[in-house]
């Protein structure tokens, strides 16, 4: 249990771990006192992700005349029109479609003018064999037709999809793995850190973004994690490698080289009917 103090709690074995055994036993770290007296993966506060920093944002109107209303942690309210964020998105995909297998992600993402926040807009997320991706893909940006471009990893299946974009001509921006998975997702836990990441209030991808995020690196899947780092480190180096003042869309144009981007031309989406902005 979380504390046996003032709360109701069942014991599993009271007969050889009494209330008083389960008080006593401190495991060192919050990993292991969750896996331990919990059975989670993770302490519910989160570990490299914390829920004390989640930020949320609203949205306003429609259209053009969309808005995004941010509210950080202290209730402080600014907001941002869409029209002047900077959208893109990050996948991640998997090579198996099985229950338990990972999931094939999209994350759709906004970054506002200055001051920069990374907005968490819209997340796809299915268990899909390969051959459905690329369509899985190419729905989701024309879902969201403000998107610049959809980065994929060069790995596992996403070789395959970079390689079917080019042939249809929808190219893909391309994104090479550096590092562990802990690692790329240093630069976007430290944005949550400074408050500077808003998720969408009463989405229905909600619930199992900020778990993946909440049970990382011990969880049992981590795509959504995934893309939010590979947005996270978008944001950091095509924004905050140049001065903030100067930053636009322009520099999504650019691939960057030490992060292993490729070069893709723009392809902007038409508008849908139906779309949301």
């Amino acid at each position: 249990p979380r504390s046996l103090e003032g709360a109701a709690t069942t014991l599993l074995w009271p007969e050889r771990f009494d209330e008083k055994a389960i008080l006593d036993y401190q495991p060192p770290g919050a990993y292991d006192r969750a896996a331990q007296l919990q059975q989670r993966p993770a302490p519910d506060e989160g570990g490299i992700f914390s829920r004390k920093n989640f930020c949320y944002f609203d949205t306003e109107g429609a259209g053009d005349a969309a808005v995004l209303v941010l509210t950080d942690r202290d209730g402080n309210r600014r907001k941002a029109a869409a029209a002047e964020c900077t959208w893109f998105q990050t996948c991640d995909t998997a090579l198996k479609a099985q229950q338990d297998s990972d999931w094939t992600v999209v994350g759709t993402f906004a970054a506002t003018p200055a001051p920069i926040a990374l907005v968490v807009y819209d997340v796809a997320r299915e268990r899909l064999p390969v051959p459905r991706q690329y369509g899985f893909l190419v729905a989701q940006r024309q879902r969201h037709p403000r998107v610049l471009f959809q980065a994929v990893e060069e790995a596992a299946s996403g070789i395959g999809l970079i390689q079917e974009g080019v042939m249809r001509g929808t190219p893909f921006r391309i994104l090479k793995a550096k590092g562990s998975k802990e690692q790329r997702a240093v630069a976007v836990s430290v944005q949550y850190e400074n408050g500077s990441v808003y998720h969408r209030k009463g989405a229905p991808f909600l619930d199992a973004w900020e778990w993946e995020l909440t049970t990382f690196p011990s969880g049992q899947h981590d795509d959504c994690v995934d893309v939010a780092a590979y947005a996270g480190l978008i944001v950091q180096q095509h924004f905050w490698r140049h001065a903030v003042g100067g930053a636009t869309a322009a520099y999504f144009d650019q691939p960057n080289e030490q992060a292993g981007e490729t070069a893709m031309p723009a392809q902007p989406s038409p508008k849908p009917e139906w779309a949301e902005f």
